[in-house]
């Protein structure tokens, strides 16, 4: 049996078929149509606060849209199971957007967790991924971290790591230097402002056919502890070395002269 209710005063429902506001022919409970040229269907919610769409499944809220007095707008979930839902969007009257904050102060401001942040997708399958990270483990580690899927399925390497203690590095996490290079895997030494774990390349500009000019500055040279050499790549030749008695070699990798200065120049 359909029954249609309204009263002035008390509840009013109707508990069978759908409502058409402006159309004889609803195809859903709820219904608002204009056949003005350009004019819009419209369902207005009024409150000293605002207004509110609750969503739910047969018990609990599963989303809600809220507006407050002064024109802000947030979006809400909840799971479905209980009557608690938590904001995910805010927009702001004044224009700024928070995803994760309802108090952005930026056009676009996000809140997230230790360790979350942005992925960048090539599709919809989440196989390939970029991804900005943020870390908040103490004043030293609080960084953010870039990282390049390169595969598919592969969880996201870090290529760059800015804000430990102040400083940026480039395939590590941890630079104790301004800008620490890593090639390898030394952590312990943080001498300069500028610290390679590795060896530097120095190419010149197209226009100058890098092919022909590459220079490579190389620690630890021919496998020797505490030595060091500038190496002309093009040729295949140490053209400096200094060792790590003190020696220094212009075309001799291994110079053994000893001065009374404690180093020689050994010339070949």
């Amino acid at each position: 049996t359909t029954t249609n209710y309204i009263s002035g005063s008390g509840n009013s429902y109707f508990n069978g078929g759908n409502v058409g506001i402006g159309t004889t022919s609803p195809e859903a409970k709820l219904e608002v149509a204009t056949t003005t040229a350009t004019a819009r269907g419209t369902i207005r919610l009024r409150g000293p606060g605002g207004g509110k769409i609750d969503f739910r499944n047969a018990t609990y809220p599963v989303g809600q849209i809220s507006s407050n007095a002064t024109g802000d707008m947030t979006f809400f979930t909840g799971n479905g199971s209980t009557a608690s839902t938590s904001s995910k969007v805010t927009i702001l009257s004044a224009g700024n957007v928070g995803i994760g904050t309802t108090i952005p102060q930026t056009k676009l401001a996000i809140g997230s967790a230790q360790g979350s942040g942005i992925d960048f997708l090539y599709d919809a399958t989440n196989n390939y991924k970029h991804q900005i990270k943020n870390y908040w483990n103490s004043n030293t580690d609080s960084r953010m971290d870039f990282n390049i899927g390169r595969t598919s399925g592969q969880t996201p390497e870090t290529i760059m790591s800015v804000g430990y203690n102040g400083n940026v590095g480039i395939n590590t996490t941890t630079p104790g230097s301004k800008l620490v290079v890593a090639g390898g895997t030394d952590t312990a030494y943080n001498d300069g402002t500028l610290k390679v774990v590795g060896t530097i390349a120095l190419n010149a500009a197209n226009n100058l056919n890098p092919s022909l000019n590459r220079w490579v500055l190389r620690p630890r040279a021919a496998g020797v502890e505490g030595s060091f050499d500038i190496y002309d790549a093009r040729h295949s030749l140490s053209r400096l070395t200094i060792v790590n008695t003190g020696n220094v070699g212009v075309g001799d990798t291994a110079p053994t002269s000893i001065s009374a200065n404690t180093f020689s120049l050994s010339v070949n």
